[in-house]
């Protein structure tokens, strides 16, 4: 079944006309691991690979379960990656 962030997502895409690029989530490598909101259908899921466009060991992965749909959509890279971090979040510095 749909959960109530993945209702969420569907509708306000098809009212506003939003795409929403969502994660993936964390909860991989197992099969059926994509998370919600990511499982959404209206949803560009995103999920992560490592530099030798691997998928992330930790990176959702599809097919989606209940009706085994393509997620997720794209890849990027996620792991070991040089990223801006807001101030006190505890951003990591390069090696």
């Amino acid at each position: 079944g749909i959960d109530p962030m993945e209702a969420q997502v569907n509708k306000v895409s098809a009212e506003k006309g939003v795409l929403f690029a969502i994660a993936a989530g964390n909860s991989g490598p197992g099969r059926g691991t994509v998370a919600s909101p990511g499982s959404a259908d209206a949803a560009l899921t995103v999920g992560a690979v490592d530099d030798d466009d691997l998928i992330a060991d930790f990176s959702g992965v599809g097919p989606r379960t209940g009706d085994g749909a393509v997620k997720p959509d794209i890849t990027a890279p996620g792991v070991a990656i040089t990223a801006a971090a807001a101030a006190g979040t505890g951003g990591q510095s390069p090696p």
